[in-house]
């Protein structure tokens, strides 16, 4: 059911274009980081601090940080983080910790209050999903959105995970077996872009634990929920200032962000998966 990239290019030629962000520069350590960590990209936003004290920058290809608690910079795609720390340029999954690093703590960025991993079984906030800890982050990015406990409470037990599917798509949810699947690539297009998708499948779970995901008029409804939740959980994580249309993904959930979608707006890009509309 659903996939969430399906109507990208459709969305794209259908809808306003977005405005290029302003102009941004990398300084101080940042500067030094892209030069060293070349998948950051190019900047999306000028360095800014959040209340913790630690100093954050949106690029291309990620998130940029400086944590005060223990003084390292790093860059994360979301799935991957590059530390400049003691021993120059390190590597490591987001779900693991070097020995020298700081434990994460909830005022810490990433946040990882209340949250756990262990084989086969990823667990937030109380809520557990069928997934390994790569998921771990985009769970707590949904968390922290005004949707985002709501629906990961309504929709635990679900099998999260990473896959190959089909070129068109970016995610899809399997109602028979309660599987959210997700392109294997995304993390590495950003961490918000897999949280903003896995909303998107998370939002169809939720509806096929309701009896919907029917045919006709039904599945566009649902569809326009999906794309809904989606676009409120990427402007949230960005705040003020959503990024520029540096990628198509980027480009669809920037319009999601700012529009308001009706079923009839999806009849032509969905006519194949939900049949005529009733």
């Amino acid at each position: 059911m659903a996939s969430a990239g399906a109507a990208v290019l459709w969305l794209l030629l259908a809808m306003p274009a977005q405005a290029q962000a302003a102009p941004c520069t990398f300084i101080l350590g940042f500067a030094t980081l892209v030069q060293l960590v070349p998948q950051a990209g190019g900047c999306l936003d000028n360095q800014a601090f959040a209340a913790n004290g630690d100093a954050q920058q949106h690029s291309s290809g990620g998130l940029l940080v400086w944590r005060k608690a223990d003084n390292w910079t790093a860059f994360t795609d979301g799935y991957r983080t590059w530390v400049n720390g003691p021993n120059g340029i390190q590597a490591r999954l987001n779900t693991e910790r070097f020995s020298w690093e700081v434990p994460a703590t909830a005022n810490s960025t990433p946040v990882v209050a209340s949250a756990s991993s262990s084989s086969g079984s990823t667990c937030l906030n109380g809520a557990c999903f069928n997934a390994d800890g790569s998921f771990l982050a985009f769970l707590q990015d949904i968390s922290r959105t005004s949707l985002g406990k709501d629906l990961l409470a309504s929709t635990a037990g679900t099998t999260l995970r990473f896959t190959n599917v089909p070129a068109e798509s970016l995610g899809d949810y399997r109602p028979a077996s309660d599987l959210v699947e997700i392109a294997s690539w995304l993390p590495g297009s950003g961490e918000f872009e897999a949280a903003a998708v896995l909303a998107h499948e998370l939002t169809h779970a939720r509806q096929g634990r309701a009896g919907k995901l029917a045919k006709g008029q039904q599945c566009y409804v649902d569809e326009v929920e999906a794309f809904t939740v989606s676009g409120q959980v990427w402007k949230e994580l960005w705040g003020s200032q959503l990024p520029g249309d540096t990628t198509t993904v980027r480009a669809e959930l920037n319009i999601l962000a700012r529009v308001s979608l009706r079923p009839q707006d999806l009849y032509q890009a969905y006519a194949k998966e939900c049949g005529p509309p009733s």
